[in-house]
């Protein structure tokens, strides 16, 4: 999938890229794992549905046309994956209604209550096996609390609010989704739309990502003046990549607190101003 998202990120166009099948398979590989024993489990299952019920084989034919019509097709995989939604589609696959109804259906077989137990034990073994935990690659960690977010998104969330009922903030893209489930009242400067997925954001926006997603560090002299004109008083940036004194002082900015990796910056002229311009229209 990096493979086919480099492409696009070199400038070449869709119809100049490689279509082929090994591209397809990298992509479900990734998605179900090297040896794709979950997909394959839930295609023979398909299979012995197809012979076994008679009842759900027109459905189960959709099913499987949209499978072979849809998720394997090169040309088709690289146009939607242009649009950064292509793994998604994977969800409208059946797998694990189609490996539960064939398992239900084996059961049935059986006409001995203990057989059909031992059965069903070995069957979740298995699954249980070709599977794997959402923290096993470390991308998941169990909840903290009870919004299921970062905790430390909550303590710079209660910070910023204890110093603004409604903070305007530029904030990192591993923050700003969760700052928004968090609390309706907190402002982003940018959401998913810098990154054109549904919405396009605004240059101005776009400016203000990248400014701060820099990857010599944030260019915080970009930064800083799209923060005033936006009347964003809060930036959320790495500890390990501070914002020089010399700038605080000169954009009326402040270090306000440090919590775990991420340094909050606040400016009491911005909020001001903010303030200001909102009694002035109202």
């Amino acid at each position: 999938m990096s493979t086919i998202l480099s492409s696009f990120q070199e400038g070449l166009r869709p119809w100049e890229i490689e279509y082929s099948y090994a591209k397809v398979v990298e992509v479900v590989r990734e998605y179900y794992g090297p040896h794709c024993w979950f997909f394959l489990l839930a295609v023979f299952s398909a299979v012995f549905l197809f012979f076994d019920y008679p009842e759900i084989r027109k459905k189960l034919l959709l099913s499987l046309f949209l499978l072979v019509s849809v998720i394997i097709q090169p040309f088709l995989m690289v146009r939607i994956f242009y649009r950064v939604i292509y793994w998604r589609l994977f969800w409208i696959i059946p797998d694990a209604i189609l490996i539960a109804l064939a398992i239900t259906r084996l059961l049935k077989r059986s006409k001995r209550n203990g057989v059909k137990f031992l059965s069903l034990l070995l069957l979740c073994i298995l699954l249980a096996w070709l599977g794997k935990s959402n923290y096993a690659d470390g991308r998941f960690v169990q909840s903290q609390n009870p919004y299921k977010i970062q905790q430390n998104v909550i303590d710079i969330s209660d910070v910023m609010l204890s110093l603004d009922e409604s903070p305007h903030v530029i904030a990192l893209d591993t923050h700003f989704c969760e700052i928004r489930e968090y609390n309706g009242n907190i402002i982003l400067a940018y959401g998913r739309d810098v990154f054109d997925y549904i919405m396009q954001g605004t240059q101005q926006q776009k400016d203000a990502y990248f400014a701060l997603h820099s990857a010599d560090g944030p260019d915080f002299e970009t930064l800083l003046p799209l923060a005033i004109e936006g009347n964003y008083d809060f930036i959320i940036s790495y500890f390990t990549r501070p914002m020089s004194a010399n700038l605080q002082k000169a954009y009326g900015f402040r270090e306000e607190r440090l919590i775990g990796n991420f340094i909050i910056y606040y400016s009491p002229e911005v909020h001001q101003q903010r303030l200001n311009n909102q009694n002035g229209q109202s």
